[in-house]
């Protein structure tokens, strides 16, 4: 099933919203939505091309307080999947937009990249 990114994108932060709210309807509406979770982290294990731009639509997208969910999960996921592919789109990225910047300030990866590609993605600033 192909679905749209800009319904991906919204989808996925309506159920990060709403998974923890006291309100059981929302909860509901949460389950729901969790297929987009799933599409993003299938998305970050076998990745097309294009699945930096889906992290930099997330982005664009994620209210402040959740940059750091995005980068501590499927930022961070694809670096630990993929990171030799996509690491230099992802210094891109982070050079170019500051909201991915600080979502990438949120990932851990030096444990598992090379420490000269761990350096190059850390220079964006320490860990937040």
């Amino acid at each position: 099933m192909q679905v749209d990114r800009v319904e991906l994108v919204e989808t996925y932060w309506r159920h990060y919203r709403l998974a923890p709210s006291a309100v059981r309807s929302e909860r509901l509406e949460s389950a729901a939505d969790f297929w987009a979770s799933e599409r993003l982290h299938d998305a970050t294990e076998e990745p097309t091309d294009d699945v930096v731009g889906l992290l930099r639509a997330l982005a664009d997208a994620a209210p402040d307080d959740r940059l750091c969910y995005l980068g501590a999960g499927p930022i961070e996921d694809l670096l630990r999947y993929h990171g030799d592919r996509f690491i230099g789109l992802i210094d891109d990225e982070a050079t170019a937009n500051a909201r991915f910047r600080t979502a990438l300030r949120c990932a851990w990866f030096e444990t598992f990249l090379r420490p000269d590609a761990a350096a190059r993605l850390r220079r964006f600033g320490p860990p937040l």
